[in-house]
């Protein structure tokens, strides 16, 4: 079992997102994203279904069905290939899972 402490392993960075993989097997890749206010991930899409989940902070993400405001404890789903990024509107902490399908 593997029970990481998340605010422990955020590392933020001016030179943008931080992406830390925190879990990975061939069904599912666990990251840790860090992002100070005003860095964004671009939207972009992946062939598996993407699950995030916001641990701290505020921002946007861009979905296809609009770009919804999210804060500490928001839910995000976005099913394979569908477009997705992010934006910090405050320093942002995300736990992403990416399952294979």
């Amino acid at each position: 079992m593997h029970i990481p402490d998340l605010a422990s392993q955020a590392e933020f960075s001016d030179a943008g997102p931080n992406k830390k993989v925190l879990y990975e097997t061939p069904e599912l890749t666990s990251i840790l994203i860090s992002l100070k206010g005003g860095q964004e991930i671009p939207a972009h899409t992946l062939s598996s279904e993407v699950i995030m989940h916001v641990i701290s902070g505020e921002g946007s993400f861009y979905t296809s069905s609009g770009t919804p405001e999210v804060k500490e404890g928001s839910l995000v789903v976005c099913g394979p290939n569908e477009p997705h990024g992010i934006v910090a509107k405050t320093n942002m902490v995300v736990l992403v899972a990416k399952v294979a399908g």
